[in-house]
């Protein structure tokens, strides 16, 4: 119990899931995902050998497009393209 008997919520590390498959996409101007942090997470949820990892480099961007955290949302057709043909 926290303070003012509140319960406080613990970690929960789940095992990774075997069956499912993860497709994990970094985008090169993305200043609020640590690299790190978008290598780790997938790892946690998925087994290893389900994770395919693509990072959208800034040099693959389109022209009048972007790769940055919010952006790429509103020139999303690289991105889909990806997601289609893998």
């Amino acid at each position: 119990m926290g303070p003012h008997g509140a319960h406080r919520p613990t970690a929960v590390r789940a095992r990774p899931a075997d069956h499912h498959t993860a497709l994990v996409i970094s985008l090169g101007d993305d200043t609020l995902s640590p690299v790190r942090a978008v290598a780790d997470l997938p790892h946690r949820l998925f087994s290893s050998t389900s994770v395919t990892r693509w990072h959208y480099n800034t040099d693959q961007v389109p022209e009048a497009s972007t790769n940055d955290h919010i952006g790429w949302v509103r020139t999303p057709a690289t991105v889909v393209d990806r997601i289609v043909t893998r």
